[in-house]
């Protein structure tokens, strides 16, 4: 047995993929799987934005970000 795995973009043409497959005599299972979305760690919208304020009242810029993040080379 071989296994080919499909992914589409939506529902619809996950339902017409699988009525084409079935019409094949050598096509032995069809199996509908939906990706599992992972679950937040956190438990609450309160406890979600108690992390939003960790910058807060710092001088930080997408710049200097940047400037930090990006090793920089000397010739």
């Amino acid at each position: 047995m071989h296994r080919i795995i499909i992914d589409v973009n939506n529902k619809k043409n996950a339902g017409f993929i699988k009525s084409l497959l079935k019409k094949f005599d050598f096509v032995n299972n069809i199996r509908d799987e939906k990706p599992e979305i992972p679950k937040s760690k956190f438990k609450s919208w309160e406890e979600f934005s108690d992390c939003l304020g960790i910058w807060e009242g710092r001088d930080i810029t997408k710049e200097s970000l940047r400037k930090m993040a990006w090793r920089q080379r000397t010739l």
